[in-house]
């Protein structure tokens, strides 16, 4: 009696565990499908075609996602969107076992891909991914603002993100001949159309206390300027910016930027300044326009200070 109940209990334990393998690849389908809903109603602006599943993988044809776009006048943030093409998700079934969920995951993007890891909790999620080759200026919005070229091409290393944003990683991040045009006041003062192309180099560090881009580069034919940016308390919306560039103009960029150097309040460059140096120091907003000249990133606002190189 005892054997046949034990062949009883094997039997339907094997059909049991059968039918979740046959049954699993829609069943992870139905879980995904749900996740993207819920983030739906949860106001994220995002849809998707062609969802696949197997064992231990997921993809879809394509994925958009709305993102907040930079503020314009008035502090309106038109959404931007992000179009990621053959989206591949492998589950990495140890930490699945442990209900710690881990993926790799690839994907195409404007010419480009991505390719990474990330590590998903309910509290954050931890994110390491290398981006080749992407271009800015096949982005249809950013195109649209006349913007050309920006081959991306970067890495982030253990990045933790949490609901506040990133509190923990390393990043490098390189852009080649991203061309811009010149708009507004730049076009009107500098009477130029272009401000031709530009290369940009950054690395830095993310802890839960600040942001520190402990080595930035940008060339352009107007000169160069390199140094080192720390935003504290970025979590909070309101950071604390401080840092230092050393600018270096280059004869071109001398006869265009030279004139307006004297103009600068506070500044005391003249206009043959070829070398200077940009320090910025953390500044209430409300005491920015009191005097002298300062930038607002970010709800943060930071005096600048010059002296020559």
């Amino acid at each position: 009696m005892k054997h046949r109940l034990k062949q009883l209990i094997g039997i339907t334990l094997v059909i049991f565990l059968g039918t979740f393998l046959l049954s699993w690849p829609a069943v992870l389908r139905l879980i995904i499908q749900s996740e993207l809903q819920q983030a739906r109603k949860n106001g994220h602006h995002i849809s998707w075609s062609g969802l696949s599943t197997g064992m231990k993988s997921a993809s879809v044809e394509s994925l958009t996602v709305w993102v907040p776009g930079p503020k314009i006048k008035g502090g309106l943030s038109i959404p931007v969107s992000v179009d990621l093409q053959g989206v591949a998700v492998a589950l990495h079934a140890a930490p699945l076992l442990m209900l710690q969920p881990s993926v790799a995951f690839e994907t195409l993007l404007y010419g480009g891909s991505i390719k990474g890891d990330a590590d998903l909790t309910r509290s954050n999620s931890k994110l390491s991914a290398r981006v080749d080759n992407v271009e800015v200026g096949k982005h249809p919005q950013i195109a649209a603002l006349g913007v050309r070229g920006g081959t991306l091409t970067g890495r982030i290393d253990q990045m933790v993100f949490d609901p506040a944003g990133p509190s923990q990683g390393t990043f490098s991040l390189s852009v080649r001949q991203l061309s811009v045009p010149a708009l507004g006041t730049a076009k009107t003062l500098l009477r130029i159309d272009d401000l031709g192309a530009f290369d940009l180099d950054t690395a830095g560090t993310v802890t839960p206390k600040a942001i520190e881009i402990s080595s930035l580069r940008l060339v352009s034919e107007f000169g160069e300027a390199s140094g080192q940016v720390t935003a504290q308390n970025h979590l909070t919306g309101s950071p604390n910016i401080s840092g230092e560039l050393h600018v270096s103009l280059s004869q071109h960029g001398s006869q265009v930027l030279g004139p307006w150097l004297p103009l600068i309040p506070g500044a005391g460059l003249q206009s043959d300044v070829r070398t200077f140096y940009v320090r910025m120091a953390p500044l209430p907003c409300s005491q920015a326009r009191a005097g002298g000249a300062f930038i607002s990133l970010g709800g943060g606002c930071a005096k600048l200070s010059f002296t020559r190189g």
